[in-house]
């Protein structure tokens, strides 16, 4: 039996009769319609995800978002636009067939009446209208009463904006028909067992002049969580105690990157402005890497597309746009300005700015990028899956691949470093450490004495390294990798990262929070309080003194004392 699932496809979207309930005047709320205002003007079709899209009459186009729903890739469209005396509108909806996952944009101009009741009103009070509207005009079938559960002020290209979640219970576009084993099934309308779930809808409003532009989110598919949908013919694995996924950091970052592909004609751009992102908006991210060029200027980065960046020392932290939704697992700088991301699928993106600005590098893979570093501004090595290795001798715009010998084709390599330009070492799965010293030009495996999946590898110095993984496993050299020895960790969790600030100081993190300091070397290692529970994926250290630690549920961990104590 094929995979089934209650699709409604959504023909409305923030339509043409949308009113506006002025917040301070008692005057009934001027109609954006008039009598004698032309029907709309209609059209369905299918397109592609992530191709740009023209809207019927040009007034914007928009990039059709990334899909969550690995069962398809093709979106069905819905689009609509009047203009007239009266009128003046366009608008699009893209919903992808049988999987609940629907996107709406659109720009109309506010008719004079609607702005002279707008004006009397506080800004913030009419995006907060124009919001409500905007949901009651996505859809009009919800179970109960829509409520507003977090808004957030945004910049966009066009200026200020609202951005607000709303939670519409047992409102969900799919519909259940049991559980088993934790996984939620899906079926289709009319079967007698079919459930709606709660469903969470964000809607992104933005006001410029006599214009106004919205995009509008929902992802029943994104609701449900990893691993909790299955068809009848291919249940996912799940436990049954799985706890709550919460899908709307994720349903937030996807409507801002969506707005942030409209390009309008009528409308005016602004400067771009990174707004600052509270520890409250970054729950549900995962941070998968940490860098800093100097003791204020560190960037962190992480999935889907996510790049902070702070100028503060970290008391603040900043989005950056950079166009992807790829998972974006490392990050270098080799100077204050000129730094590197890689990510899947053969992701990289360079800056040359501080991050203020990032564009795609062509790495001529797809392989998953799972390590960068740069010993000069010119000189850089990434490595990944697939055995993957690659090198640039121009600061990234060629990347040619080197050998990593016989390490097998289903090897991955997850860390890579270089004492010198010439002398560096990776490390990835079965324990496997290769070791060049020439540049690339050769890689040589050496005996790490372990099966266990190596995650992280540091040099203090061109003879005295370490290498952390699976099972809380620190090996240590003093020969440059020519013997490797264990170190006794006092642990057994996965330990994904470490770094030294001199020979003897030095700190690992890992899994559940773990954090792990040595003062001499590694002969004996402490754990630390690091007041945090989340998987940390990686560590860094600006000064000797001055630390930091990234990971799960956008953990951000800060140390002033070496490592010696952390703080949120």
């Amino acid at each position: 039996m094929k995979i089934r699932f209650l699709y409604v496809f959504l023909l409305t979207l923030i339509s043409y009769n949308l009113l506006v309930t002025p917040a301070v005047s008692q005057d009934p709320a001027p109609s954006w319609r008039t009598a004698g205002t032309a029907k709309p003007k209609l059209r369905t079709g299918k397109i592609q995800e992530n191709q740009q899209y023209k809207s019927e009459r040009g007034m914007f186009s928009v990039t059709v978002p990334s899909v969550s729903n690995f069962f398809t890739r093709d979106y069905k469209w819905h689009a609509s636009q009047v203009k007239d005396q009266n009128y003046d509108y366009e608008e699009v909806v893209f919903s992808i067939a049988d999987s609940g996952e629907a996107y709406g944009a659109g720009i109309r101009r506010i008719p004079q009446e609607v702005l002279a009741q707008m004006a009397k009103a506080e800004g913030k009070q009419t995006l907060s209208n124009l919001a409500s509207k905007a949901l009651t005009e996505w859809r009009d079938d919800f179970a109960e009463e829509p409520r507003a559960v977090e808004e957030y002020p945004v910049q966009t290209q066009f200026g200020g904006g609202l951005l607000r979640v709303y939670l519409a219970k047992h409102s969900s576009l799919l519909a259940t028909v049991g559980h088993s084993g934790g996984v939620v099934n899906m079926g289709r309308a009319g079967e007698s067992t079919a459930q709606k779930f709660d469903a969470y809808i964000a809607v992104l409003v933005v006001k410029q002049e006599d214009w106004f532009v919205y995009t509008t989110a929902e992802d029943d598919f994104l609701q449900l969580g990893p691993g909790r949908l299955a068809s009848r013919d291919h249940p996912l694995s799940a436990e049954s105690n799985k706890p709550a996924f919460d899908p709307q950091p994720d349903l937030r970052r996807t409507l801002q990157k969506f707005f942030a592909s409209i390009r309008a004609s009528n409308l005016k751009s602004v400067a771009p402005s990174s707004a600052t992102q509270s520890p409250q908006e970054r729950a549900g991210e995962h941070l998968n890497s940490v860098a800093f060029a100097t003791v204020q200027s560190g960037c962190v980065v992480g999935f889907p597309g996510i790049i902070l960046h702070t100028a503060d020392g970290g008391n603040t932290w900043a989005v950056q746009a950079n166009g992807t939704d790829a998972n974006l697992l490392s990050v270098a700088f080799a100077t204050p300005q000129l730094g590197w991301i890689v990510g899947y699928p053969g992701t990289i993106l360079h800056t040359e700015d501080g991050g203020v600005t990032w564009t795609p590098q062509a790495s001529g893979t797809e392989a998953r990028l799972e390590s960068v570093t740069f010993v000069t501004p010119l000189s850089g090595w990434a490595v990944g899956f697939f055995g993957t290795i690659l090198h640039t001798e121009d600061g990234g715009h060629t990347w040619t691949k080197q050998s990593g010998g016989n390490i097998g084709p289903h090897a991955w390599l997850q860390s890579v470093v270089f004492a010198t330009l010439q002398s560096g070492w990776a490390v990835g799965s079965d324990g496997i450490i290769l070791h060049t010293e020439d540049g690339g030009g050769n890689w040589k495996p050496q005996v790490s004495g372990t099966s266990a999946v190596l995650t992280s590898v540091v040099f203090a110095t061109p003879q005295s390294g370490w290498a952390v993984g699976m099972g809380g496993t620190i090996l240590h050299t003093d020969d440059g990798g020519g013997t490797w020895k264990p170190q006794a960790s006092g642990t057994s969790v996965l330990l994904r990262s470490i770094a030294f600030t001199t020979p003897q100081s030095g700190s690992a993190v890992g899994n559940g929070g773990t954090i792990l300091h040595t003062v001499d070397g590694g002969g004996t290692w402490k754990p630390q309080v690091s007041g945090a529970s989340e998987l940390l994926y990686s560590l860094t250290f600006a000064t000797p003194q001055s630390g930091w630690a990234v990971g799960q549920e956008g953990t951000i961990l800060h140390t002033e004392d070496g490592g010696g104590t952390w703080k949120k």
